[in-house]
């Protein structure tokens, strides 16, 4: 919305960006290490605000975990802090950027965000884009790494398809650039490795306008704003777990058209997931295409093209930040009309809160109260 940062005071930029940091865990988790008496909503509460189908607990007591939880997250903040210190950064601007990475939420503080910084080197965009997978991968995985359960780590079937995704995206678009002539191999690794590892975490920095790439790198960022990064992260999107299901429920229901009376379970991690949780993914790929579907439509009301109407929408839903067209890289939403404004508002609570939450939370509001009877 703001079409330059740099003429804003320092105190809005820093309170912009400790808004996405605390809201990065979630401050319902927080609430935990503040209301440890709050009982048997406790793990509801934390399910709600860990994005994904599945909370994973790190300790056996909720506020253990939330605190847990916290320490890893204040842990990652002071390195990254202190690295980017190192680098061409101010104090102001290095607590800026660290909040933005570890919160996911891409504010910077300068108008061509990290491109700001492309004459100092590929030092800055390396170490942000490392964070930034390591803040899109599931925090009870850094927790094992802690404890050096390595072997947990490795096994862990989200952990592996989140890397494959994001190594073979930066490979392809790498590619992609360079047989493009985009500017020889070591450009086009390095945006390419920036800009994968800032969309699939959601985190929206750029270095590049990548609204100018060839169209099939453009299609994998598409692909990459849909999916998002792990459950159980900072980060929006579908989540890399869902995807993993959605693809396991393709091949059982290969295997029912073979064997009609197999019974073939779905399993994650050598444990068999619930026909509920199965049902709330299939619930929950459906509404988020619906709600992209229509969205996308009511904001083409607004005379931008296709790609500028879809992208728009999926980069609220999943939290992103830059989209395409007419919302690329180098542009913004300051010119939609304030319906749209505050359509886009909406989208971006229900993708944070992953639609079911928050229609519950109306739910409790409009919900009323049975008669009682004898």
């Amino acid at each position: 919305m703001v079409e330059n940062p740099e003429i804003l005071p320092h105190s809005i930029i820093l309170w912009r960006s400790m808004t996405h940091w605390i809201g990065g865990m979630g401050i319902l988790v927080f609430t935990l290490i503040l209301l440890p008496k709050i009982g048997i909503g406790a793990y509801q509460i934390f399910k709600a605000e860990s994005p994904g189908p599945v909370a994973g607990k790190i300790e056996p007591k909720m506020t253990d975990t939330a605190k847990k939880l916290y320490i890893i997250y204040i842990v990652i903040t002071v390195i990254l802090f202190l690295l980017l210190l190192i680098g061409d950064m101010t104090p102001f601007d290095a607590i800026v950027h660290t909040f933005g990475v570890v919160g996911t939420g891409g504010f910077s503080s300068k108008q061509k965000s990290i491109g700001h910084y492309s004459s100092s080197g590929p030092y800055i965009p390396i170490i942000m884009g490392i964070f930034m997978i390591i803040c899109g991968t599931n925090f009870t995985l850094h927790n094992y790494l802690y404890k050096g359960k390595i072997k947990n780590i490795v096994n862990d079937e989200e952990f592996r398809a989140y890397y494959t995704i994001i190594f073979g995206s930066i490979a392809l678009i790498a590619l992609d650039l360079f047989i493009n002539n985009y500017g020889g191999i070591a450009k086009s690794l390095l945006d390419s490795f920036f800009t994968v590892t800032s969309i699939s975490s959601t985190s929206g920095f750029v270095t590049a306008d990548f609204d100018l790439w060839p169209s099939f790198s453009k299609y994998i960022l598409f692909l990459l704003m849909f999916i998002g990064s792990s459950a159980g992260s900072t980060s929006g999107g579908m989540k890399v777990i869902r995807i993993v299901v959605i693809f396991k429920l393709i091949k059982r229901e290969i295997k029912r058209i073979l064997h009609p009376h197999a019974v073939v379970p779905i399993r994650i991690n050598g444990g068999v997931l619930s026909e509920e949780i199965v049902s709330g993914i299939y619930a929950f790929t459906a509404v988020y295409m619906i709600i992209t579907l229509v969205s996308a439509a009511v904001v083409s009301l607004s005379g931008v093209d296709f790609l500028s109407s879809i992208s728009s929408v999926l980069t609220m839903l999943s939290n992103v930040g830059p989209a395409f067209g007419a919302v690329g890289p180098t542009r913004n939403f300051f010119f939609f009309a304030p319906f749209y404004k505050l359509m886009f508002c909406v989208l971006m609570l229900l993708g944070r809160l992953e639609f079911f939450t928050l229609i519950a939370l109306f739910s409790i509001f409009t919900k009323k109260k049975s008669p009682v009877t004898n």
